[in-house]
């Protein structure tokens, strides 16, 4: 066997083996091919081939390395189902009936008769108080009512006094406004009186007013003016008649003589001209005269009826003013008297102190009878109803609580399934909904059940009480079940896995994917595609078909994080 140089080396052939002849010969070969100088072409040829093998080799190792970093996803299409909404919950199982015992609080437990789980008839003990305690409550609730009767009679006696205040400011009331009408009644009427004299003295003025010696002389000088006046003016008609008459006579004998007319008047008014004009100017004399005498009366009356009824028009004035300050000062009197009235009369203010106090005298009064009966019946406490003991809340030795101190299940009113769910779940279920109850252990479910009543919880407004009644015999009382209801919708033709739903911005989108053009050649992208929540549960949602397309896919799983505008590869099948 032939020896190895070293690892990598081969076995040297024999000589005059075909393999060595090879060698030879391909060792002389390239000794010639050295010898030959390279031409600059062949270069440029060797270079060239260098950079294709390069460029193959970096876009091998691109694709390798763009295939490692690429998300792989898998498409699917949007289905049609239904979104149902299951709603679970955990519960007890409670006496449909249960009721409680109440004690007096605060007071020591002698003994207990009964124990949880035992079932208890009407009148049965159920546990004794401390006698002591007992009597000594008594004593303390004894105090009290005499304490409260003592209030109530005091309160009673506060309140007669206060109504007899109240009449009695309301005689007053009564008989300050009969005083106080009759005396502003006199001062209107003497007011009033007062103004009736002054009002008649000037009308008695205006149409009888007295005579003034003044006012007679010049009313003779005017009764003259006008006697002068009107002899003056008969003078002057007398004379122009005259002349009428002589033109007359003179035209007739002028006619008969054969004389002009005209000249023949003519010479009669040119005689009678002169007494004419003296005749009118005394006539006109009397009238300026008349005329200056009327002026003068008229201005001498008129400065005396003045004066006078100015001095009655004050008088009138002032007798009005007092009467109706009279009637102002009635009419405030009077509204104040009536204000007062209606202030006495008003109701007392609303005080129910005297019916709460009735009221927690008959609850004293209520607490130390049951104090005596308790006491005579050596302070035992017995069951009203018949029974099964569901909860002790006492022990012995230790005080009484503030509330329930046995809680009894009433067992022929049967069991019911107690839980509770958020109340945002309330839409998902009703009275009626149909329920399944799985409990533990390996106790049957029972299906069909129906929820009987939805409440809220009075403590805490966020919860909602499921009330199930159960079949006889079914469930034992204070057992644990989980209830499951589950609400079926309508069915949707377009639904997709609720984990392919992204939101942003309160909206909604899934992720679809569109080829785009790429440096190396077409490549996959995703795409964002909004899309409208109809409804949902907490596997899958019903989305909106107006932004769908026949046979739209969407992302509906990736291997690492996707963004829109991420370039993704599909999973081979």
């Amino acid at each position: 066997m032939e020896r190895l140089h070293s690892k990598n080396q081969l076995p040297r052939p024999h000589p005059g083996s075909p393999a060595r002849l090879i060698e030879i010969d391909l060792h002389s070969l390239i000794g010639r091919r050295r010898k030959k100088p390279f031409t600059l072409q062949a270069k440029a040829l060797r270079a060239l081939a260098g950079f294709l093998s390069l460029m193959i080799l970096f876009t091998v190792l691109s694709r390798v390395a763009d295939s490692l970093t690429i998300a792989r996803v898998d498409l699917q299409e949007t289905q049609k189902r239904s979104i149902d909404h299951k709603i679970t919950a955990s519960g007890q199982v409670i006496a449909n009936g249960a009721k409680t015992v109440i004690s007096f609080p605060g007071i020591r437990v002698a003994s207990l008769a009964v124990k949880p789980g035992e079932a208890v008839t009407e009148n049965e003990p159920l546990f004794s108080l401390s006698l002591e305690d007992l009597q000594q409550k008594l004593e303390e609730a004894e105090l009290e009512l005499e304490k409260l009767n003592l209030d109530i009679r005091d309160q009673k006696s506060r309140e007669k006094t206060e109504a007899d205040s109240r009449s009695t400011a309301l005689a007053r009331a009564l008989q300050d406004y009969n005083d106080m009408k009759s005396e502003t009644g006199k001062a209107v009427e003497q007011a009033q009186k007062i103004l009736t004299e002054a009002q008649n003295r000037l009308e008695e003025y205006r149409e009888n007013p007295p005579p003034h010696a003044d006012l007679e002389s010049l009313q003779l000088i005017c009764e003259a003016r006008e006697k002068a006046l009107e002899e003056a003016l008969s003078a002057l008609d007398a004379l122009q008649t005259t002349v009428d008459q002589q033109v007359q006579e003179a035209r007739q004998q002028a006619e008969t003589a054969g004389v002009d007319p005209d000249e023949a008047e003519n010479s009669v008014r040119t005689s009678y001209e002169q007494a004419l004009n003296t005749a009118a100017e005394k006539a006109e004399t009397a009238r300026s005269e008349k005329q200056t005498a009327d002026h003068d009366l008229a201005a001498a009356s008129e400065q005396e009826s003045s004066s006078q009824e100015q001095e009655l028009l004050d008088a009138v004035s002032i007798a009005q003013q007092n009467f109706d300050q009279a009637v102002s000062a009635r009419d405030s009197a009077l509204k104040a008297a009536a204000r007062a009235i209606e202030d006495a009369q008003k109701s007392p203010s609303a005080d129910s102190s005297a019916e709460k106090m009735e009221m927690e005298r008959q609850k004293l009064s209520k607490k130390v009878e049951e104090l005596q009966k308790l006491l005579e019946n050596g302070g035992v406490v017995r069951s009203a109803f018949d029974g099964v003991v569901d909860k002790l809340n006492i022990e012995v030795g230790n005080p009484t609580p503030d509330g329930t101190a046995v809680l009894i299940s009433d067992l022929s009113q049967g069991t019911v399934f107690i839980a509770q769910i958020p109340a945002e779940q309330e839409k998902y279920i009703s009275v009626g909904s149909t329920v399944t109850l799985k409990p533990g252990g390996d106790q049957k479910e029972l299906t069909g059940l129906t929820v009987e009543s939805i409440q809220k919880v009075q403590k805490d407004s966020e919860l909602l009480e499921i009330t199930v009644k159960l079949p006889e015999n079914s469930l034992k009382l204070g057992s644990s079940a989980e209830m499951e209801a589950v609400q079926p919708s309508k069915p949707y033709p377009y639904c997709v896995p609720l984990s392919a739903l992204q939101e942003e911005n309160g909206g909604y989108y899934l992720l679809i994917i569109q080829e785009d053009a790429g440096f190396l050649g077409p490549e996959l992208t995703a795409a964002r595609l909004n899309v409208d929540i109809l409804e949902k549960n907490e596997s899958y949602a019903a989305i909106d078909g107006g932004s769908l397309v026949a046979g739209q896919e969407f992302i509906a799983d990736s291997n690492k994080p996707l963004e829109a505008g991420d370039r993704v590869r599909l999973n081979q099948p």
